[in-house]
């Protein structure tokens, strides 16, 4: 997400993995991605895999980026999501969570700064969701 997402406004984050079972298997993808690429992988989830040509790195644009999460979240949903769309999902559930409602502003802006934006934003994405517009 560094490549595609307010780094000039945030920096680069490195973002922490909390889920047990996520992180093994991001731990198995990356050791196979070092030993098919014979190196460490300078990227994690832009390449092509097949079964009879090397492992290739497509494009790292932005909107390749984006199509490649469409395609492929349509093949497992049944129905195209974008980037925004997981990070909605992601701020629905912690904003859903009522440990959210007990957090200090600071802890808030933490927990965005994960989805690289401030915490209106992701109120934002919520109330898109709900249908409600802010005035401007």
């Amino acid at each position: 997400m560094n490549d595609f997402k307010n780094v000039k406004t945030f920096g680069k984050h490195i973002i922490e993995i909390d889920n047990v079972h996520l992180k093994r298997y991001l731990k198995y993808w990356i050791d196979l991605l070092g030993r098919l690429l014979g190196s460490k992988p300078e990227r994690l989830f832009i390449y092509q895999l097949s079964p009879v040509k090397e492992v290739k790195l497509i494009s790292t644009t932005r909107d390749a980026f984006g199509k490649a999460v469409a395609r492929n979240s349509e093949k497992l949903f049944d129905r195209p999501q974008t980037v925004n769309s997981f990070r909605h999902a992601w701020e629905k559930k912690f904003q859903e969570d009522p440990a959210y409602q007990s957090m200090t502003q600071a802890e808030r802006q933490a927990l965005h700064h994960k989805l690289l934006h401030g915490v209106f934003t992701g109120q934002l994405y919520n109330w898109q969701r709900r249908g409600y517009t802010p005035i401007a």
